[in-house]
């Protein structure tokens, strides 16, 4: 299959990314209703994708599926692809965001948090199950739809997900920018706790009133803090764990409110 040469082949596997990255929100999804006993949107995005699992399903078909007879090496090529996949994205945005969305610093034999054995061993799992019993399905069903329909909905699909990505990313900067905010103004608490002088207690008030319209989440900050319950900080560390225990605290009172 060479996609530089066959222009079809390439929105034929734009498509398998999306249909690929859907299936991964639904395991996602699947996953913490198991662990957690509830409904969580795990993606990172708004939709109903995660663009991780669009990308890694459709390289391990690409370069995976003529050694599908071969379950030792086709164990092994799964594993270590989403293995590096995942560090990587978990590396990229832990620099561009000053973020862990994910944290696997408890689980044993972990590298730097990001990835670990256990979802190693879960990787090749599940790439052994999509190349044996699903691609050939996909292939199938995508073959079935007429190139025509097929570009236009790659462009419809790409389209939402770039203003999905855009909005996303603004948010995160929006988010990152009112922790800052909130860092600053702890720090001023700080230094006005330590003077005397009139207007001191105005002004420690003002801060704190300040900080409490920054302390109330967005719809996009909540499902966040709801979907990565382990995320971490690094840059503004304090002030995310107030807002973080903030949440959790509104969080209780809807719950006992709803009982």
């Amino acid at each position: 299959m060479d996609l530089l040469t066959n222009h079809n082949q390439i929105f034929i596997w734009i498509l398998y990314f999306f249909i690929y990255a859907f299936l991964g929100w639904i395991v996602e999804v699947i996953y913490h209703v198991v662990k957690q006993g509830k409904f969580v949107n795990r993606g990172m995005l708004a939709g109903t994708i995660c663009p991780i699992y669009g990308f890694g399903s459709v390289m391990l078909a690409y370069y995976l599926y003529p050694i599908r007879d071969n379950i030792g090496l086709l164990f092994l090529g799964s594993a270590f692809i989403c293995t590096f996949l995942e560090f990587m994205a978990g590396f990229i945005l832990d620099k561009c965001f000053h973020k862990r969305w994910w944290d696997y610093s408890d689980n044993k034999f972990n590298i730097g948090g990001y990835v670990c054995v256990e979802f190693l061993l879960y990787w090749g799992i599940g790439g052994l199950i999509l190349i044996r019993d699903i691609h050939a399905t996909i292939v199938n069903l995508v073959g079935l739809i007429p190139i025509r329909f097929l570009i236009i909905a790659d462009i419809i699909f790409l389209l939402i997900f770039i203003i999905d990505w855009v909005s996303t990313v603004q948010a995160i900067l929006k988010f990152n920018k009112k922790l800052k905010l909130l860092s600053e103004m702890r720090e001023d608490i700080y230094k006005l706790s330590d003077k005397v002088g009139a207007g001191v207690a105005d002004r420690a008030l003002d801060v704190m009133d300040k900080a409490q319209v920054l302390s109330e989440f967005t719809r996009r900050e909540r499902r966040v803090f709801k979907a990565f319950p382990s995320m971490r900080e690094n840059r503004y560390r304090e002030a995310f764990l107030e807002l973080r225990e903030r949440f959790d605290e509104l969080q209780l009172k809807q719950k006992i409110k709803d009982r």
